[in-house]
């Protein structure tokens, strides 16, 4: 049911606002579920001065009570007025990035790796760990190639790959 969140960035197809399913959801140990890099683009200003942004969430879906709550969100803006606008800049730090590779770890967890930079829009060594019992984020060491939108795979031994994706200049075939 994605009424509750329907308001996060809609979308107009054929004359019907639907929710954008962007992002990764990822099922939890509790019957709950993680929704990861749920993008929101926002724009304001005056013709002289114009200014957008993005925003990236990550939302937990909580089963006892039928509620998404945000537990994580990054936050980028940039004057987008001129010939050559301003860079994006960060704003709220944050976990979530955009294309992120997720996989759920045999223990709970949850593997969030690589994905789009917001201020640099390229690939991302960044790694995280969420743990959603105690509801920490915990940093990796970064991974030796940056990557986006490839998949993440748990493997029965504990171990992730992750295959494919975008690198920063073209696709990659390599996995990690």
């Amino acid at each position: 049911d994605w009424s509750p969140v329907a308001d996060l960035n809609p979308v107009l197809a054929d004359g019907v606002w639907t929710v954008d399913p962007a992002g990764s959801l990822v099922a939890l140990p509790d019957g709950g579920a993680l929704w990861i890099d749920r993008p929101t683009e926002w724009y304001g200003g005056t013709d002289a001065m114009q200014i957008e942004g993005r925003i990236l969430r990550t939302l937990r879906f909580d089963p006892a009570t039928g509620a998404w709550t945000e537990i994580d969100r990054r936050v980028y803006q940039h004057k987008a007025a001129g010939v050559v606008p301003d860079p994006m800049h960060e704003v709220v730090a944050g976990h979530t990035r955009d294309q992120a590779l997720v996989a759920p770890l045999a223990d709970g967890r949850i593997l969030i790796a690589g994905g789009i930079d917001g201020v640099t829009v390229d690939p991302s060594t960044a790694a995280d760990i969420y743990d959603p019992v105690a509801n920490t984020w915990t940093a990796l060491p970064p991974m030796p190639v940056a990557r986006a939108n490839g998949a993440a795979v748990a493997l029965p031994d504990g171990s992730v790959i992750l295959v494919g994706g975008d690198g920063e200049a073209c696709a990659l075939e390599s996995c990690e």
